[in-house]
């Protein structure tokens, strides 16, 4: 019988006593949240401003390419798409402390991954809406009454950022709480590589001309990164970071625990940085091959018959489709995340894509999906080595075989939905 995430998720969430924690309820229910809330509701009847449609959104809980619907169009030159709703980084991350607690952990710690959970969703709520922020001087106006237009849609960039605010705010009050300055320093750093995602090159290039941004990146930056490379580095900033560093921070609020254990090996206890390192390269492997994996089930889901067997585009051509110059029936669909478009892999591959003045848009769709694959095969191996890793450190830990760990509950979920999630990559090299 087939594994579904739908089942798995269940399962963990038996196993944890509950769903994963989305946002700090606190946060929603202060008056400063409830007076923006109601502001916002009589605004949004008024104005179609970014900011509703992200809240909208992030409320769901995932992001709108998963709504959409399967064009019968898609050629069956791709496989099917997978529809399905996967785990979210807060229950990878309560799964990885379940991993390494014990049975005698008080509740204290419990309830502190539950906040690392909701701090790692409050933190990417909040900067989503910081990201719906509008700059008003390159939106065109839909109304007559321009200047109504424009006051209501600077009402709503100030319940953006205000509304942004408030989360964060709540994120530095949970963070205080944990009592452990490490954790709240790395975490702190990973917001920091978050925000530094949003001026990385692939970030602010994915929506120009790309022959004049190469043409600009081969002047200014001696340096020239691969598309692998280039990708990689935004989404281990802006997905990576966050989840690796929260991982690494349920791993150090156990580590009083384990490191007062007298069956403890003397070398684990000299090499605990080693097991960290581990643990948060576990969480930004997953993150990375999940946004990957969604990244190419939207091509698939997107890229129509039609322009992949007929259709000859020059590489601008492609980029102004993505910018909606074209019909919506000839569009390649942005992918977006909490309603806001985001760059990527095929972007970065497009942007290298200098050697031809013209393509068949169905060569191209063949090299974009032969780089998922490759990129995909790489990093699942990756993630295989580092829950390999997970396991061999608690058998060592524990005083336990490696057959024993791995029925441990917390650790034979985590492998399933490591299994799982590289049987939805599906990648191959």
């Amino acid at each position: 019988m087939t594994v579904t995430w739908s089942k798995l998720i269940c399962q963990a969430e038996k196993l944890l006593g509950g769903p994963a924690p989305f946002i700090n309820l606190a946060s929603i229910l202060s008056s400063e949240a409830g007076s923006l809330a109601s502001r916002a509701r009589r605004l949004a009847s008024n104005v179609n401003h970014p900011f509703f449609s992200t809240v909208r959104s992030c409320l769901r809980g995932k992001s709108v390419n998963n709504l959409f619907s399967i064009s019968s169009a898609i050629s069956d030159h791709f496989s099917p798409p997978i529809m399905s709703e996967r785990p979210s980084g807060g229950l990878i991350i309560l799964l990885v402390g379940q991993s390494y607690a014990s049975p005698t952990n008080s509740t204290k710690l419990c309830n502190q991954h539950r906040s690392l959970a909701e701090i790692f969703e409050t933190v990417h709520t909040a900067l989503a809406i910081h990201k719906s922020l509008v700059d008003l001087d390159d939106v065109t106006r839909k109304t007559n009454d321009t200047e109504t237009w424009m006051k209501n849609m600077e009402v709503a960039n100030k319940l953006a950022t205000l509304s942004g605010d408030v989360l964060l705010a709540s994120v530095s009050t949970s963070l205080a709480k944990l009592h452990h300055a490490k954790a709240v320093d790395i975490i702190s750093e990973a917001m920091g590589n978050m925000v530094e995602a949003e001026f990385h090159e692939l970030a602010l290039t994915s929506t120009i001309d790309v022959n004049h941004t190469v043409e600009n990146n081969l002047d200014a930056n001696p340096i020239h990164l691969s598309p692998t490379e280039k990708w990689l580095s935004f989404v281990q900033l802006s997905r990576g970071a966050l989840l690796g560093s929260c991982c690494e921070a349920a791993l150090l609020l156990v580590e009083k625990h384990i490191c007062n254990s007298s069956s403890i090996p003397i070398e684990l206890n000299r090499d605990w940085n080693k097991i960290s390192s581990t643990v948060k390269s576990f969480g930004s492997t997953w993150a990375c091959l999940t946004r990957l994996t969604e990244e190419r089930e939207h091509i698939q889901r997107t890229w129509f018959t039609e322009l992949t067997a007929d259709t000859y585009q020059s590489v601008k051509g492609i980029q102004a489709m993505k910018r909606n110059d074209f019909t919506p029936s000839e569009i390649i669909p942005d992918y977006t995340e909490f309603g806001l478009s985001e760059p990527t892999f095929a972007d970065a591959i497009l942007s290298c894509s200098t050697s031809k003045t013209h393509h068949k848009l169905k060569d191209i769709v063949d090299e974009v999906l032969s780089e998922y694959n490759q990129i995909g095969y790489e990093l699942a191996g990756e993630l295989r080595e580092y829950f390999a890793q997970i396991v061999s450190t608690n058998a060592q830990i524990n005083g336990d075989s490696l057959q024993k760990v791995k029925h441990l509950p917390g650790v034979q979920l985590l492998g399933q939905m490591v299994d799982k999630l590289i049987d939805d990559c599906n990648c191959t090299p």
